[in-house]
């Protein structure tokens, strides 16, 4: 199984040209962790995803 949420957390945070800081800042978690999941060495917390998604503002459907 193929994720992409490491790529697609990339691409929305370019298309809205956030830096990972930024993005960091506003979910209270280290830009380390933006960097990890933009990488795919590791993943967000299945809670942190509706947090994300709202943030990016991806419509729930």
């Amino acid at each position: 199984m193929n994720l992409l949420i490491g790529e697609n957390i990339k691409r929305m945070r370019r298309e809205q040209d956030l830096t990972q800081e930024e993005v960091a800042a506003h979910l209270g978690i280290s830009f380390q962790a933006i960097s990890k999941w933009e990488r795919g060495d590791g993943f967000p917390d299945i809670t942190m995803l509706p947090v994300l998604a709202n943030y990016f503002g991806i419509a729930n459907s």
